[in-house]
C-alpha cells in the first residue's frame, strides 16, 4: 500500500501522492486534470516503485 493517501495522476502522466487531487498540475499547468489511480494499478505500480529520490513522484500537501 502507498504511503500515504490516494496516487492521482495527471492527463501529462504526472504522479502525486496525497489525501485530495491538486487543483493544477505543476509539470504541465492544467487545471483540474487529476485522476485517482484504481487500486488495482496503485498495486502494479508499487511493484516496481524505488522511494529514494524520484523525480516522477512527490507528496501533494496543501497550503
Amino acid at each position: 500500500m502507498i504511503k500515504s493517501g490516494f496516487m492521482w495522476e495527471c492527463e501529462c502522466g504526472k504522479t502525486i501522492l496525497g489525501e485530495k487531487s491538486p487543483e493544477e498540475c505543476n509539470k504541465c499547468g492544467r487545471i483540474d486534470s487529476f485522476v485517482q489511480l484504481p487500486e488495482e494499478i496503485v498495486e502494479e505500480r508499487e511493484k516496481d516503485m524505488v522511494y529514494e529520490k524520484d523525480e516522477d513522484i512527490e507528496d501533494y500537501e496543501d497550503e
